[in-house]
């Protein structure tokens, strides 16, 4: 019995969850801002700031050479809302989002 216990315990006690829904030392997950119209460099120096993986599509085949010159167009998921996993950034030439 003794044997049992050592083995199931830590597993309980690792799975224990707070009032809150999140296991202990969970840190939360970070909200996306509002960086829809942003240049791309400045969007992902916000996003590396607050430590939010992303990646960038692009309607380019080359992709984005100089990140200063292109423009966020939207994000997924959209700002405010929760960041999970890799957030994405559509980005184009300025002016060009609604294309």
């Amino acid at each position: 019995m003794g044997l049992l216990a050592a083995f199931l315990l830590p597993a309980l006690v690792a799975g224990r969850e707070t009032a809150r829904g999140q296991r202990p030392h969970a840190r939360p997950l970070p909200a996306m801002p509002d960086i829809v119209g942003l240049p791309l460099d400045e969007a992902e120096s916000e996003l590396s700031r607050r430590e939010i993986a992303h990646v960038t599509d692009t309607e380019e085949i080359l992709g984005v050479v100089m990140p200063s010159v292109w423009e966020v167009c939207e994000t997924e998921p959209g700002p405010g809302h929760k960041v999970s996993g890799t957030a994405r950034l559509r980005a184009a030439l300025p002016g060009t989002c609604a294309i």
